[in-house]
Formats: structure tokens, sequence, C-alpha cells
């Protein structure tokens, strides 16, 4: 039953992005980078955190492992992406709103798997699941706004004009109508500087530039 249950709620929320009624507002880019960073935070807290130091103990039950599989790996990732989507295009009384209702979410998921069976608390309690999961959803919020930012400046650094390279295309086209530069300008230290002079010329003369 348990397995059943989060396997339906993340194909729910997997329809939704396929769909588009949740990141409207996002590319797949950063739907892709949301949702791979929050299953790499939460299951290596898991298997690093609450396994290594006894915090929780996880069920030994195969079905109900299976069932904590999903809900760690998929569900986690996919409620965690959604989220941060809405606060992210929300406005600021409405980001309140979806923080409170994504925590109310997650302790009521919490308090479900203790019911079930998928683990068991040892130092840890619903207190502490607010707590890390507040910080994971901020956290992720900020790594978006990052990412977008690191998009901007890569896409800025694709449309800049490469003007050397359109010089040195110049160069090659028009090479064989300045052999003889050197001849006209004996004091340049090489031919490039020549042909720089030369181009100039032309500009001001016939106004013939860069072809």
């Amino acid at each position: 039953m348990t397995v059943t249950f989060y396997f339906f709620l993340s194909w729910m929320l997997i329809g939704l992005f396929l769909f588009n009624r949740i990141h409207d507002k996002a590319s797949i880019e950063e739907v892709s980078f949301l949702l791979l960073l929050s299953c790499l935070i939460n299951t290596h807290t898991y298997g690093g955190l609450f396994e290594t130091f006894k915090w929780m103990k996880t069920t030994t039950d195969s079905k109900l492992f299976i069932a904590f599989l999903i809900y760690k790996n998929l569900f986690v990732p996919l409620i965690l992406t959604c989220f941060v989507l809405l606060i992210d295009t929300s406005i600021k009384n409405l980001k309140i709103l979806y923080f409170l209702f994504f925590i109310f979410i997650i302790l009521f998921i919490d308090v479900i798997n203790l019911s079930s069976g998928l683990y068991s608390f040892k130092t840890w309690n619903l207190a502490y699941t607010f707590i890390y999961y507040g910080i994971l959803l901020l956290f992720l919020l900020f790594a978006l706004k990052w990412f977008r930012g690191l998009k901007l400046r890569t896409e800025g650094e694709k449309n800049a004009v490469d003007w050397k390279g359109i010089w040195d295309e110049w160069l090659f086209c028009h090479w064989r109508d300045y052999r003889n530069l050197e001849y006209l300008f004996p004091s340049a230290e090489n031919i490039y500087e020549a042909i720089y002079h030369t181009s100039i010329s032309l500009h001001i003369n016939s106004g013939k530039y860069l072809g």
C-alpha cells in the first residue's frame, strides 16, 4: 500500500512537470538542475548522516524499503523542485504561504512514514525535519538564482562579437590584394600592422572598409 501511495504521488508530480503545469516559467535545464541537485543532497543526507550517526533506523522489510527508496530518491526531489519553482515565480505573500504549505506536506508525510514503519526516529524528531527541509528549500532557491545568473553570463559570452575572428577572416580574404604592403610601409614591424593602416586609409578615402 505504501509503495503504491508514493508511486502514485511521484507519477502525479511527473505528469505536472510533463504537461507544463508547474514549470511554465522555468526551462528544462533549470528543472533538471533542481531535480538532480535535490536528489543528490537528499540521498547523501539520508545515507551519510541519518544512517551513519544512527539518527533514524530504516525498515528492513523489502516492500517498505522500496517505498522508502521511492520517497527518498523520487518523491522528495520532485516536490522540492515543484515548490522551489512555485515560490520563485510568486508574489511575496504567496511565497510565505507556499513555504508553509510545503512544510505542512513534509511533516504530514513524515508522520505517515513513521506510522507505516518506513523508518523510526532515534535522535531525530519532527522539529529537525522542519529545520532540515526548510534549509534545503531555501538553499535550492539560491542555487536556482545562481544557475540562472551562470546561464546569462554564458549566453552573453556566446553572443559577444568576435572582432578578432572577423578581422582575421577579412585579412585572409584580402591577403592577395596587399601582398606588397611591406614595400608601401617599410617602417611597419609586421605585415599585420601594415594591413591595419591600409584598411583605415581605404575607409577614409573610398568608404570601403572590411570589404
